[in-house]
């Protein structure tokens, strides 16, 4: 039996985490993203689960112990991982919810509806770049109308643990071996999703472009879009008249 490092957060973190200790994997140890995950440190605490709270100490820590582990599973961790620390497992896997090479990086559930990207959830191969390796496995979803930015976030996540818990013994076994990511494709930063999310009055889209803008960056009740009109800054939502059934394929 491989051990595994495995870096987690958030719903998708603790779901495949839970999965994987149930399965019988060997975590030998769990990289948490922040001390705000309540959830994923109760888990590791009660089932005797070794972990450490992300930090460019415990980085360090991992890296000068030398330690080979078989697996490293990013699951859901927003964090950048330093190739020295890449380099000290045979295998490692990313989750990431979008269907690269569409909108890589930052925020892929508002820059899917953004730009109008196909939609969908991939798991990757883990190199020192961003969302850029070999697709173990990777899933489109088929949408009927356009989402808000929150809810297609959540259902991302969804969508992005069912494929993991599917297909991980096909992965782990070698029945899905990574293939390269074709070209072309898009990239988001966080900066490039805050500059979006603004806009004055004088800027003027089409209506089309308007409800995929106003959707694509409605977290309510976190984050929306925002427009300046006379010096006055408005949030800004739209509701659907009628909600209809999403199909998704």
């Amino acid at each position: 039996m491989t051990t595994m490092l495995i870096f987690a957060a958030k719903k998708v973190g603790l779901s495949c985490l839970s999965f994987l200790f149930e399965a019988g994997e060997k975590i030998e140890l769990v990289i948490i993203s922040n001390e705000q995950e309540i959830e994923l440190i109760e888990f590791c605490s009660s089932n005797k689960i070794n972990y450490l709270i992300f930090s460019d100490d415990s980085l360090n820590k991992i890296i000068a112990n030398k330690r080979k582990y078989g697996w490293i599973l990013n699951l859901w961790s927003p964090h950048k991982l330093p190739i020295e620390l890449l380099s000290m497992a045979g295998c490692r896997v990313n989750l990431h919810p979008s269907l690269v090479p569409h909108c890589r990086g930052n925020d892929c559930a508002a820059w899917a509806i953004r730009s109008g990207a196909p939609i969908g959830v991939s798991i990757l191969e883990m190199n020192s770049l961003i969302d850029d390796a070999g697709i173990y496995i990777q899933k489109e979803l088929k949408l009927n109308y356009i989402l808000k930015g929150r809810e297609l976030h959540e259902l991302l996540q969804n969508a992005l643990i069912d494929l993991f818990l599917e297909n991980w013994n096909a992965i782990k076994l070698g029945a899905l071996q990574p293939y390269a990511q074709s070209v072309g494709g898009s990239y988001f930063t966080r900066h490039q999703t805050e500059m979006d999310r603004f806009k004055n009055c004088s800027e003027v889209l089409r209506l089309d472009d308007t409800i995929r803008w106003i959707r694509s960056h409605d977290f309510f009740p976190g984050t929306t879009a925002e427009v300046e009109i006379d010096g006055i800054i408005y949030s800004l939502q739209l509701e659907l008249k009628e909600i209809r059934k999403i199909n998704i394929i």
